[in-house]
Parts: C-alpha cells; structure tokens; sequence
C-alpha cells in the first residue's frame, strides 16, 4: 500500500508545472530530498526594486541614488544686461541760406620783362638807354638810374584781368577780398594803388604805401551784400618806385625781378552762386550722439558683434551730393570708421543702411560726459568737375540716421544696479521610486546643489526657489538667497555651489509630498555700481544657475513591499491530498529584516483568494559603513490546510511578497546587487486508495 501511495505522490507532483522560475535542486537539513520536489529559484535584488532609469543612477560600486541635473534653470547673457539694439541717431535739416564755401586763393606774377615789353616806349628805353638784355638772362646787372626813369613809365600801369575760372558769379551775404602784394624789385616801391572792378560790383580802391625789397603787404575789403563774377579788373592807378641815389648803383635783376600779386576771397557765406565744386563742403557738422539705455548703465568701450546705421538722406541740389558719415572714437582694422554715400541729381534721394559689424567705439570722448556718447561727424560735398552748378538760399539737404540691430562682442564700464527677472518654467520630476514606497520612507540626507557658472563681469545677488507639488497638487516652497561673484578677467568663469540638506533648509518638505513637478523662479540684482575696476561683458558671457538633486539612498524604511510572480499551472484531484507542505531555502542578503508572505491569487479574475505567512527574516550583517558584508540563511517549512490547498488549487499565480524593514532609528545604504534568495520545493501525499 505504501509503495503504491509513493508512486502517486511522484505522479502527482509532476502533473505540476510552474512557469515564472528555475527548478534547481534546493539544499536540505532533515528533509528527504527523495520526497521534495524542486519548483522555483526566486532571486529579488534591489536593482529590481529601483531599476536604473529615469532619476534613479547606480555608482560604481552599485549604491543606489535618485539624482536629477538641470545645469540651466535660469541663465542670462550679454543681451539681458545690456540692450540697445536700437537707438536714435541724428535727424538734420541743413538749409543753404548763407551757404559756406571755400575760400578762393589765387596769385599772379608781373615780372619786369612783361612790363617792359607790353610797352615799346619803355621797352626801347630799357635796352637802349639803360642796356637792358632782353629776354632776361638768368642775372643781369644794371645801374639803379634806371629804374628812377623807368619810375615815372610805370606810374599808371594799366588793367589787368583777373580770371578765376571757379565760378561764374557770386552774391555775397559775408566776405573778405584781401590782396597781397610782394615786393620782388630790387627797389623800394614808394606806393601802389589799385582799383577793382567787375562786370556786377565795383570792390573799391586799396592803397599800398613804402614796400621794402622782399616785403609783402595785404590789404583787405568787405565783400558783404556785394556781387562778382570770375572777371575782376585790378586796375593799377599808379605805381612809384624809390629813386635811386647815386644813380650809378648797380642793381641785379632775373627773370623773377617784378612784382606778386595774392588774390584770397575768404569767410564766404553766399546767397547763390554759380560755379563749379571741387569736393566743395555744403555742410560740415560734428556731435555727439548718447545711447539711451534704462539701467543706468556706462559704458566706456564697445565692439559691436552685429549692428548698421540706417539712413535716409535726400536733396534739392541739381547737382550729386556726396555724404559721408565718420565714427571718430570708432575703428575697424585699426582704421576710422567712415562710409560715403551719394544722392543724385537724377533721384535727389538715398535710403540704405551701413554695416557697423566689428566696429570698436570708444564712448568716454566727450569730456563733460565721458560714458554713452559716439561723437560723429557728417559732411556733404558736391563735385561737378568743370560743370557750373548754380546754388541758391532754397536749395536744402536733409538726412536722418539711426543704430538698428546692435549686438554686443564686447563691451565695459558700469552696469548699474538693477534688478533682472529670470522668469521661470516647470519641470516634471520622474520620481516614480516614491510610489514603489508605500509608507515609511525618510531619506537620511538628501541635499539639493544650486550650481552657478558666471563669465559676466559683473557680480550679482540672486534670489530664487523652488515650488514643488506632488501628484496631488499638494505644494512646498523652498528658496535661496545667494552672492554671485565675477570673473576677474575676460575668458574668466566663476563656478559656485551651495548645498542645502535637511540641516540648513526645508528640503524635507519637499521630499515628503513627494515631488512630480518643480517650478523654477527668481529674479537676480546686478552690482555693477559706479566705482572699483570696470565690468565687462562679450558675446559669450553668460550667467547660469542650474539645480542637482542628489538623494542618496542611504535611509530608513519600513514597510515596503518586493514582489515576484509564479506562474502555476491548475491542481487536479484535490480531494485526494492529505497533506501539502512547501520547503524553502531563504538567503536574505538585503541589510533590511524581512518578512515572507505568499499570495495565492487568479489573475484572470484578479482575486487574492489567500496570503501564507511565511516568516519573519533577520537582516545580513553589515560593516560601519551600512555595507553588507554577510547573508542571513535559513531553511524554513510550510504546511498548508485543507481550505490554503483548495485556494492553491483555484489560483493560477503565486506571488512572493517580501517585506522590508530596517531597524527602529537606523539608516542603511542600498546597493542595486543587494540579493533575496527563495528555494522553493513542495511535497504532495496523496490517498489514492478511497
């Protein structure tokens, strides 16, 4: 009869297959492994607790940490602390009403050969009584007796025409007509008088009295309300030399023996005139222009990444006018900037813009406001070659500029002191290890790091937070108060940190929601005042403040549940079982005590219809440092009743349920390769003889 039931039981328990786990022989003490079957090898780590994913990260030696970095939470540039992408230039009306122009300089020569041979008398009487060679010689010498004769020939020289080939004719509002004489006799002239005329107005008479030998006198006239055209008359009324005493004196003369004439029409200011310009200046203006900016700021030099002038110039002249623009305080290759521009007579209009990129300005040139301020200078010339343009008091020219898309490469001076909005966004946290914890979880030392990295020449304070809601949209606020420092040089950065953990902030609170999203928010006070070295910024400056969340998962814990599923197989022949007992080999390698429980469950209908409590396991053995350096190991049996084998046999499932737990006020260190070990085997006596 017991050999027949023997051979039942090995049937029967065959009849059974579980799918989820290995089937390894299992170690036994006082069992006999001949009546134990095999059923499954569970083995549940850490790692399958807290998978490594999302904000979950294993170091080297597999402890275990939740950590999230954003490195840019809030960040400004160049841009942010420095705007003036646009500013207002200049807007000019320029009328001609007393038109400027340059000055006229002219000279003539009257040697003493073209004296004497305009006139045969005088002509006839220096060869033949004076012996006079003519045409000079380089250098001749003749007895001063002549020039006492020649001296009453010359009085009433005659007229002569002054052609000035510049312009046609000339209304004046102001001027000054000056004439020079020069004295190139080798005697004194004792007077000259000239009478000007021209063909509109007559000028009027200068006297020039007792010119020495090489000297030169000028006299001027006012041309102010007068009118000229090019052909003005000198008419030389009288001309007296110094008599020569003794008469025998010898004299030298050469080709330049006679007398200069200097024509200079100066201060002009004209109501129209008539003439042809050679790069005449119409209008030559120079100001500053000061940059609006709404901080406070100074700035002392800029070089501009980007940046153009747009301008709008038109005209009324009948005529091509060029514009050209000058930056003096402004370089580019080491060269002033400057830029030409031309309006033709044909559309009498010009509308463009100027690339400014790359210009270096220098902004402390103006002594009563050294900060903000580009001096520029604007000139309009006309250039008609030998065509005559005509000018009048109606003819205009206007011009209106301005700074557009201004970018900053580089630039110092002082910031001000103000306050920048750094705006805020929401980030969602993947802290889904928190719902794997029911209940009992505190983090022995989480600690959040708010890192700032700063290449602005500028320090700063910054005041921020954090408000963090959990799933439920329950919220806690945690926030900061820091001092940013600044580079000491260009290219430099400044990196800081500041670590906030439960001792020095209300972190916990945050950690106790837990957290799904974190809204970022603050604002920074740039400290850039007026005094000490100057701030600095370029094109790559930047000021960065991220977060790190780092909580390591050094804690306590209780309660918490690690589940493994077995797949079965349904049980026939239930009433036949007189007995069912499991045997299983448990090693706890978790430093956490640990309970086992066994769910008999269907999850076709997703009932629980039974929970086996297992047993109870003591926790490995760890160093000081909370590392495991010892599992706990144990063999353990379980029979089950009648109404546990009927729920067994409705179940298709077993679930293990390992619950973890650590000691009362003891935090512990997890580790991804920290290992619970279930053996597990069933015997089944069945009575086959009812």
């Amino acid at each position: 009869m017991l050999l027949k039931t023997k051979h039942i039981v090995f049937l029967f328990v065959f009849l059974f297959v579980f799918n989820a786990c290995n089937k390894d022989k299992i170690k036994t003490s006082n069992w006999n492994p001949e009546m134990v079957t095999p059923i499954a090898n569970v083995k549940l780590t850490l790692g399958d607790l807290i998978p490594e994913e999302g904000t979950v990260v294993y170091d080297e030696d597999n402890f275990i940490r939740l950590a999230y970095r954003e490195d840019n939470i809030f960040s400004f540039s160049a841009d942010s602390i420095i705007d003036f992408s646009n500013q207002e230039g200049l807007n000019e009306y320029y009328d001609f009403n007393e038109l400027d122009l340059d000055d006229f300089n002219d000279e003539f020569d009257y040697t003493l050969e073209q004296i004497i041979t305009s006139d045969p008398t005088i002509q006839s009487l220096a060869e033949n009584v004076a012996g006079i060679e003519i045409p000079f010689p380089q250098e001749q010498q003749v007895s001063g007796g002549v020039f006492n004769v020649l001296s009453n020939e010359l009085d009433g020289l005659g007229q002569t025409t002054i052609e000035l080939n510049q312009f046609s004719n000339i209304s004046f509002v102001s001027g000054n007509l000056t004439i020079g004489i020069q004295n190139n006799l080798p005697v004194n002239i004792e007077n000259i008088d000239v009478n000007l005329l021209t063909g509109i107005d007559d000028i009027g008479l200068l006297q020039f009295s007792n010119l020495e030998v090489g000297e030169t006198q000028y006299l001027s006239t006012d041309l102010s309300g007068k009118s000229i055209d090019n052909n003005i008359i000198a008419d030389f009324i009288q001309l007296n030399l110094e008599q020569i005493d003794p008469p025998s004196t010898l004299l030298s003369i050469n080709p330049n023996t006679g007398i200069k004439i200097f024509f200079i029409i100066d201060n002009i200011s004209v109501s129209n005139v008539t003439m042809s310009f050679n790069d005449q200046s119409l209008t030559d203006y120079e100001t500053f222009i000061d940059f609006e900016l709404d901080n406070g700021e100074q700035i002392h030099n800029l070089e501009l990444l980007t940046g153009k002038i747009i301008y709008n110039i038109s005209s009324s002249v009948d005529a091509d006018l060029s514009f050209k623009l000058s930056l003096p305080s402004a370089t580019i290759d080491g060269e002033i900037f400057e830029s030409e521009q031309v309006v033709s007579a044909q559309s009498n209009s010009n509308y463009g813009e100027i690339d400014i990129s790359d210009v270096i300005i220098d902004l402390t040139t103006d002594t009563n406001q050294p900060f903000n301020k580009i001096p520029i200078k604007f000139v309009a010339s006309i250039n008609s070659g030998d065509e005559l343009i005509t000018l009048t008091n109606e003819d205009y020219a206007e011009i209106s500029f301005s700074f557009s898309d201004l970018s900053i490469k580089y630039a110092d001076g002082y910031f001000g002191d103000y306050e920048i909005d750094l705006g805020g966004d929401i980030v969602d946290i993947d802290l889904q290890i928190f719902e794997d914890f029911d209940s009992g979880l505190i983090l022995d030392d989480p600690q959040f790091i708010i890192r700032v990295f700063n290449s602005v020449g500028v320090g700063a304070s910054i005041n921020a937070g954090l408000n963090a809601f959990s799933p439920n949209l329950d919220n806690a606020i945690f926030s900061f108060s820091e001092v940013i420092e600044s580079p000491s040089s260009v290219g430099g950065i400044i990196e800081q940190s500041w670590v906030y953990d439960k001792n020095n902030s209300t972190i916990e609170n945050i950690i106790a929601l837990p957290p799904k999203q974190i809204e970022y928010f603050g604002s920074a006070n740039l400290n850039g005042s007026s005094t000490g070295n100057l701030n600095f910024i370029t094109s790559n400056s930047k000021m960065t403040l991220g977060v790190e969340v780092d909580f390591p998962m050094s804690l306590n814990i209780a309660n918490i549940s690690l589940k493994d599923t077995i797949v079965i197989n349904e049980i026939d022949n239930v009433d036949k079982i007189e007995s069912l007992s499991l045997f299983m080999n448990i090693d706890n390698g978790f430093p956490l005590d640990t309970k086992l429980d066994l769910l008999l469950r269907d999850s076709v209908s997703n009932i629980t219809f039974d929970t086996l409590e297992i047993a109870n396991f003591s926790s490995g053995i760890t160093d000081d440092n909370g590392y495991l350096i010892e599992s706990y190991f144990s063999n353990n049996q379980f029979n089950l009743n009648n109404d546990q084998i009927e729920n067994l046999a409705k179940s298709n499932q077993i679930v293990l349920d390992v619950t973890l737990n650590t000691e009362e006020n003891k935090s512990i260190r997890l580790y991804s390769d920290y290992e619970f070990l279930v053996n597990i085997g069933m015997l089944i006596n069945l009575n086959l003889d009812e």
